[in-house]
């Protein structure tokens, strides 16, 4: 998986043959631990929902994203790298505690450029992200929903693992509108731009 600097990405996941990949809120806030120590310090992470069987991530390549990984027999990118680890880390620790063996996640990590001149694309693929457990009927608003980077943007978080004021100004955010603009539909043809 290649990245650009200075590009945003719309990163996704899912459970090998679609099974659950989180089972408990203790699995969610493990991996975003996780998150913290092997992917967002390789990128801007600017939204982020995790799902019981897959994950989105949009991020924003920077400098640190495409160096080599140092030491590595396979050459790879420093966010390549992280997002590996973060799989792997996560795949081992269900497995362990579910005592099973084999592939959680689905061979390969998907990545689709949404460019930084289009706001448009990436605006969507934001929104998007966010309405994930909304859509799938998780919950009946979008800030019931713990993990995700819904709530850093809506209650202003200081602490979030995303970089919300870079979040701010490439996309284009209206936060005075963040919260509506949150639940408007998104057409079918523009969610085939993201995905």
């Amino acid at each position: 998986m290649q990245f650009e600097a200075r590009q945003l990405y719309h990163i996704y996941n899912r459970g090998n043959y679609n099974q659950q990949i989180f089972f408990s809120d203790r699995d969610y806030l493990l991996f975003i631990e996780r998150m913290k120590r092997s992917f967002v310090n390789r990128c801007d992470l600017l939204a982020y929902c995790l799902m019981p069987n897959h994950f989105h991530f949009i991020v924003h390549a920077n400098h640190n994203s495409i160096l080599a990984t140092p030491n590595s027999s396979i050459p790879m990118q420093h966010l390549t790298d992280g997002i590996r680890i973060l799989l792997s880390g996560h795949s081992k620790y269900i497995n362990e505690r579910s005592r099973r063996a084999g592939n959680l996640f689905q061979q390969k990590t998907k990545r689709k450029c949404i460019s930084v001149k289009d706001n448009n694309y990436a605006l969507v693929a934001f929104h998007y992200t966010h309405q994930n457990p909304f859509k799938a009927g998780l919950v009946q608003r979008m800030e019931d929903w713990k993990f995700s980077s819904f709530h850093d943007y809506f209650e202003n978080r200081s602490d979030s693992i995303c970089n919300l004021k870079l979040a701010i100004e490439l996309l284009n955010i209206e936060m005075s509108h963040f919260y509506e603009d949150s639940y408007h539909e998104i057409a079918e043809e523009k969610l085939k731009l993201i995905l």
